[in-house]
């Protein structure tokens, strides 16, 4: 797969990685203490093994929602291969800021019943090996949002370009993040806390049909048909 992501600022440069070592007890009671305060389970992938067929997946801590755990050979598969597109992928940031980078997608799984479920996986790296690459990295995997399958974005908080992987032509596309004006971020979170049209316009002092001039502008922002879509679109792209 030929390298088209690499960025001007980007650039691979030398660097020095200081190794530090987890704690496997700390690690273990930070990722139940996190699963208990999210609604997805939340695991560590070791990712040492990443060059034999299969990941060493730890247990998840809690199985909230309901999944058939029993047989994943096609999901740890996707796992695999999201985590080798990861790796490839880092590997062309300089060392110092691989960390600031984080991958999702959303695949299907059965659920105990045996009907098909959305899922998503979002993996950030924990620690770095010394030679750069990744050694051990978080991975939250909760219900999805998105309409279908696959959806592979790299991203980073740090940066205005997220990375979106093209399956027929495997290469990463950039596109710059989408961003909301402060006063679609409060409709939106308005909306989130309930309140209704009236209500928005009356708590920030505009008229309903303001309101619905912002949400329509922002509904072409996103290319979505209602708040429904705009929220699920905005927590998928982590915008809010």
């Amino acid at each position: 797969m030929k390298n088209n992501y690499q960025l001007a600022t980007d650039r691979p440069v030398a660097a020095v990685v200081e190794r530090k070592h987890l704690d496997s007890d700390t690690v273990s009671r930070t990722i139940q203490a996190v699963t208990q305060l999210t609604s997805g389970n939340v695991f560590i992938i070791n990712n040492k093994t990443l060059d034999i067929p299969k990941t060493s997946l730890e247990e998840y801590c809690e199985n909230k929602h309901g999944l058939d755990c029993n047989n994943q050979s096609v999901n740890n598969n996707t796992l695999y291969n999201t985590c080798c597109l990861f790796s490839d992928f880092l590997s062309q940031i300089p060392v110092n800021r691989r960390l600031e980078y984080s991958i999702s997608y959303d695949f299907e799984i059965n659920d105990q019943s045996g009907k098909k479920v959305l899922y998503n996986h979002k993996i950030t790296p924990l620690s770095l090996s010394q030679n750069g690459r990744i050694e051990m990295s978080l991975c939250i995997a909760s219900v999805s949002m998105a309409k279908s399958p696959g959806n592979l974005i790299i991203s980073s908080k740090l940066s205005d370009i997220i990375w979106k992987y093209c399956k027929e032509s495997e290469k990463w596309h950039p596109e710059f993040k989408i961003k909301l004006t402060a006063r679609e971020t409060d409709i939106v979170r308005s909306y989130l806390q309930g309140y209704t049209i009236d209500e928005i316009a009356s708590k920030l002092f505009i008229t309903g049909a303001t309101v619905k001039w912002h949400r329509r502008k922002l509904f072409e922002k996103l290319n979505v048909k209602n708040i429904t879509e705009a929220i699920s679109c905005l927590v998928i792209n982590n915008l809010l």
